[in-house]
């Protein structure tokens, strides 16, 4: 905890701002990056926080670190973001599952070419859908209004976005954020495996159609 009071502290000695306002800065966007978990530069209320963690992301790293969370940055991506450690267990099956599907879509649209400049991919909800029961070889929701509304705690943190098509309104469509591969890679996929395997649910397997894993 003094190694985090002395990066706050020079924060203070280096910041134009004065000492109250920079604190006030600093408490406000480590609240942001806690309750979102992932916040992005291209997003209007997100940047002014999202840029000042990356200008001290030492203190954050440390702060997140002395709350059980690893800090992530992609500046080529535009988004930083905090894992919590071992969070797979802490999930119910269908989440676990949810999430397993939205990293297994995004390396297929990935591998297709089919990534938008900022590294997110998009398609239908009613695809998506298909695509999951596909993965799982199960049905996670009971039709397409419930699947949206299990999507909303990744919504909540900016993992996912569903909304109307501007072209077709009447056509909902996901927006999987590059996030999702910062989530759920290297150990932590291998966790959420080995969570899904135990609870006896044979999900695809990503050799079958000859997918590699995304870089993140």
């Amino acid at each position: 905890m003094s190694k985090i009071l002395k990066e706050l502290a020079a924060i203070i000695r280096k910041a134009e701002d004065r000492e109250e306002e920079i604190e006030d800065k600093v408490r406000e966007a480590a609240y942001q990056l806690h309750n979102r978990q992932f916040l992005y530069r291209h997003k209007v209320r997100h940047r002014k926080h999202y840029e000042l963690v990356l200008a001290y992301s030492d203190y954050f790293i440390s702060l997140m670190d002395a709350m059980n969370y690893d800090l992530v940055i992609s500046e080529e991506r535009g988004y930083i973001g905090i894992l919590p450690r071992s969070f797979a267990r802490r999930m119910s099956l269908n989440n676990t599952l949810l999430l397993f599907a939205m990293r297994f879509i995004y390396d297929q649209e990935l591998t297709a070419f089919n990534a938008e400049d900022d590294g997110s991919v998009q398609i239908t909800l009613e695809d998506f859908d298909t695509r999951c029961r596909h993965f799982t070889k199960r049905d996670v929701a009971k039709n397409l209004s419930d699947f949206r509304n299990q999507l909303e705690p990744f919504m909540r943190i900016g993992v996912v976005e569903v909304g109307a098509d501007e072209n077709r309104p009447e056509i909902e469509r996901v927006k999987i954020y590059p996030s999702i591969a910062a989530l759920l890679s290297g150990d932590m996929l291998k966790q959420v495996e080995v969570y899904v395997r135990a609870e006896d649910v044979d999900t695809q397997d990503a050799s079958d159609d000859d997918e590699s894993e995304a870089a993140s």
